[in-house]
């Protein structure tokens, strides 16, 4: 693991909150250390792995490269950054660069709403393909923020659900502001800390393999105004099939770098840990205490496994999940197999992984191996 300053004031003083602990994905590991900085307030893995992991696990793990369907999340906080830019102000004649864009559910909201200049990038090695398969889009290029040229042809730039994700947020980002012009329009959406909820919906959720930067409401004007943006709107908008939400700001680059405030530390994301810990371990007491199969190979898996006993991890039989792009890897010391698998293994209990896809996996497992009997670490309908 390699250790990082705060990405937003630079300071190497951090108060530890928590391990964040997966079994290896693909071989990598993507276990991080989750602190607060002491100077600024921001939450974020302070010892995490270094960026070629990152950037494995992403060419080799993406959902995007076969993704299935686009979910109604999805759409919805497309439509809802829509809504925030036009409310903004935004025009549509104005070109737009997507970066981060996947399939190209938000290119498409864009371009049903009247804008015709729009382009998206992703580091993904098929999104392209999703997006013309979902979208007919022809717009999409694989890259990532590092391999942009000038910006000099593009009013608005957006990032939607991206700098969550960055390793090396400060310089990826303040690397991209300098390729473009004074006066560019940035749109920014991130989970939402302030809403974080630890109650409801997935137990440390939020927490996943990929999110390593952790923003409220006063850490993202905080750290936008570090690089030298003027931010100009925001809003937060709660998502309640996620017990949480979305941050939604518009910035401008000015070039005028303010220094990072030093906020009053917030309990967000204490009470976050602390919220979702008791029901974390009300969940594991369903992993069972015989031979199983486990359906799942996200990060609920990966945290899972991470905390089982090794006599636990040994009546583990197979490992299933529908994710194309995974089936056939490795994830800890098993390699994941095709839920078609399962008419090999009658009769065995099956342990539903998930929170977000439960309903869906559980009716999936009732109606083509009814002889498997399932076990879901939460309710379902």
């Amino acid at each position: 693991m390699r250790r990082r300053p705060c990405q937003i004031c630079g300071s190497e003083e951090v108060h530890a909150l928590d391990l964040i602990r997966f079994v290896k994905i693909v071989g990598l590991d993507m276990t991080y250390s989750l602190g607060q900085c002491s100077h600024c307030g921001f939450d974020f893995a302070y010892a995490l792995a270094d960026s070629e992991q990152f950037k494995g696990y992403y060419t080799q793990a993406s959902k995007y490269d076969f993704q299935v369907e686009i979910s109604e999340l999805e759409s919805l906080r497309s439509r809802l950054a829509l809504s925030f830019l036009m409310e903004s102000g935004v025009d549509p004649t104005w070109r737009v660069l997507d970066i981060g864009c996947g399939p190209g559910v938000f290119l498409s909201t864009l371009r049903d709403a009247g804008f015709a200049n729009i382009r998206g990038i992703d580091p993904a090695p098929k999104a392209a393909i999703s997006g013309a398969k979902y979208f007919n889009l022809d717009c999409i290029s694989r890259g990532d923020i590092n391999s942009l040229a000038a910006l000099n042809r593009v009013e608005c730039v957006s990032m939607l659900a991206v700098l969550e994700h960055l390793p090396d947020l400060k310089v990826d980002f303040s690397s991209l502001l300098n390729r473009m012009c004074k006066g560019t329009y940035i749109l920014i959406e991130v989970p939402a800390l302030d809403l974080f909820d630890g109650k409801d919906g997935e137990p440390f959720g939020e927490l996943s393999i990929e999110h390593i930067n952790f923003f409220s409401s006063k850490s993202l004007k905080n750290f936008l105004e570090s690089v030298g943006c003027e931010v100009l709107n925001q809003k937060v908008v709660a998502l309640p099939s996620l017990a949480s939400g979305s941050l939604f700001m518009l910035a401008v680059w000015t070039g005028k770098q303010k220094k990072p405030s030093q906020l009053r530390s917030s309990n967000f994301m204490g009470q976050y840990l602390q919220d979702c810990a008791e029901r974390w371990r009300q969940a594991a007491k369903l992993v069972p205490n015989e031979p199983f199969i486990l359906y799942g190979a996200g990060s609920h898996s990966a945290r899972l496994l991470a905390g089982l006993s090794s006599q636990a991890r040994q009546l583990i039989v197979a490992v299933v999940d529908s994710n194309i792009n995974l089936q056939g890897k490795s994830f800890g010391v098993w390699t994941v197999e095709r839920p078609e698998c399962l008419g090999s293994y009658p009769g065995i209990p099956v342990l539903i992984s998930s929170y977000r896809a439960r309903n869906a996996i559980g009716s999936f497992l009732k109606r083509e191996y009814p002889e498997n009997p399932t076990v879901a670490m939460y309710e379902t309908n």
